[in-house]
């Protein structure tokens, strides 16, 4: 289960200039401007120019041609309204800077971005399109994204990366094939608060890839080929990119839990790349890949079923437990509970056997691999 690689590599040499991120905005008695933005092109950008730490953009109703990176300014951005601030990805963006994480190799843009900002942040009431990631944030300490859309974005809809305090609710991201709708990764300690959001459309409606500590509730995820994935890739520990040679630490994923959600027909097909080791999936409501201390309790996951477009790697199901080690290199699950769940798929639960401590208990289903499961 081999997926895209990490962004934001150039983000690594940035945080070297940088240094240490700190609060300065609330200590430098800088308590915080409202700071009015009109549409146009690039409005929210030359207004965070001008904008300090702690301060709000209001952008008016209308439609914004831009792709804003904040760097380290703790500035919030608040919109009028979804569908009445909408933010477009511009035809024409300048060639990327290598220092720049808001900006792929290729040219690629976010919507709103921030690199290890002094502050919190918090983003509401507004519609994203187009863009690479919708809104991003790397190294964060405390990101609220509320009651925002996101439409047709290539990669991500919201992505936090080794970022803590992290709270998402009330947005919906419509995707058409991108990763994930809503995205935590790399992270001993998300602290993440992931509700009432609806996200359909892409590879993985909710993906927590080597990340740690979180809730994810009464969310609607739907028409993915999974509609939540836990994934621990492995080795973990301190490792060295191949390609670029930087260091990083690859944290194992778990201690989630999933609760209330509803997980329904997640039938759509991804058909992977052999070249680049990544499986066909889909048809899968909950995954769990080599993470451990991971709770599934009292979601209604129904119509997981296997596409109609071709076949997954592995058997399409309600919920998916899997060995990592073989898949991404990582380990057995560990510490796995399935519980008070309402069934009802081709297949309701399948588990390959590996790891320890993987319990199933007074679910309502029927049909699971190996047999007895829903006893």
């Amino acid at each position: 289960m081999k997926v895209k690689a990490r962004l934001c590599i150039a983000a690594l040499a940035a945080l070297s200039m940088l240094g240490a991120a700190s609060a300065s905005w609330a200590t430098d008695n800088h308590h915080g401007d409202t700071i009015w933005v009109s549409p146009g092109t690039g409005t929210i950008t030359a207004a965070a120019a001008n904008a300090e730490s702690g301060d709000t953009l209001r952008l008016k109703k209308g439609v914004y041609i831009d792709a804003a990176n904040f760097g380290a300014k703790a500035i919030s951005v608040k919109g009028a309204g979804q569908g009445r601030t909408i933010i477009k990805l511009p035809a024409e963006l300048p060639p990327p800077d290598p220092n720049d994480f808001c900006r792929g190799p290729g040219g690629e843009a976010a919507g709103l971005c921030w690199l290890a900002p002094d502050g919190p942040v918090k983003v509401r009431d507004l519609t994203t399109v187009g863009h690479a990631i919708g809104i991003l944030g790397f190294q964060m300490d405390g990101m609220r994204v509320e009651h925002t859309t996101g439409k047709d974005h290539d990669e991500y809809g919201i992505a936090a990366f080794e970022s803590h305090r992290l709270t998402f609710v009330h947005n919906i991201e419509r995707g058409d094939g991108g990763e994930a709708g809503l995205y935590i990764g790399d992270t001993e300690d998300a602290g993440a608060k992931v509700a009432h959001n609806t996200s359909t459309g892409w590879a993985f409606g909710l993906f927590f890839r080597d990340a740690r500590i979180g809730t994810a509730w009464d969310n609607k995820l739907t028409k993915n080929c999974i509609g939540a994935l836990i994934l621990d890739t492995g080795p973990n520990g301190t490792q060295t990119d191949p390609e670029t040679g930087e260091e990083f630490i690859n944290y194992p994923a778990g201690a989630w839990l999933l609760v209330h959600n509803k997980v329904v027909r997640n039938t759509r097909f991804c058909p992977g790349n052999e070249e680049e080791g990544e499986p066909a999936l889909g048809g899968h409501g909950i995954a769990v890949v080599g993470a451990d201390r991971v709770a599934i309790v009292k979601n209604t996951i129904k119509g997981n079923n296997p596409p109609a477009e071709g076949e997954s790697a592995f058997p399409s199901s309600g919920v998916t437990i899997l060995d990592g080690t073989d898949v991404v290199g990582s380990d057995p699950p560990e510490n796995v509970l399935v519980a008070k769940n309402r069934f009802r798929n081709d297949l309701d639960i399948f588990w390959d056997e590996s790891g320890t401590n993987i319990r199933f208990k007074n679910n309502r289903c029927r049909t699971s691999t190996p047999a007895g499961l829903c006893d």
